[in-house]
């Protein structure tokens, strides 16, 4: 589950990842995305990378994803998971 809170300035993004069996998969690294028509993968912030308990977050400003200006709303956010260079 992924969660996006607005705290006072950046946004946070939190969650855990974990495997078929809800065990935590720690070291994988996380990045995050804002999708929009216009510009399909605005990156978010910084990757993390996920704890002992597969947890991880990301905090991003409202900069990452208001490219020229153009959003109405907050960001569509997404995520991709890797191990190493290699997407999951």
């Amino acid at each position: 589950m992924n969660m996006v809170k607005q705290t006072n300035s950046p946004y946070v993004l939190t969650g855990r990842i974990t495997n078929m069996q809800n065990e935590p998969l720690e070291g994988l690294i996380v990045r995050a995305f804002d999708q929009d028509p216009k510009t399909p993968e605005n990156p978010l912030g910084q990757e993390a990378i996920t704890d002992a308990e597969g947890r991880y977050t990301i905090e991003f400003t409202s900069k990452d994803f208001r490219v020229g200006g153009v959003e109405s709303g907050g960001p569509d956010v997404f995520i991709r998971v890797y191990d190493g260079e290699k997407m999951l």
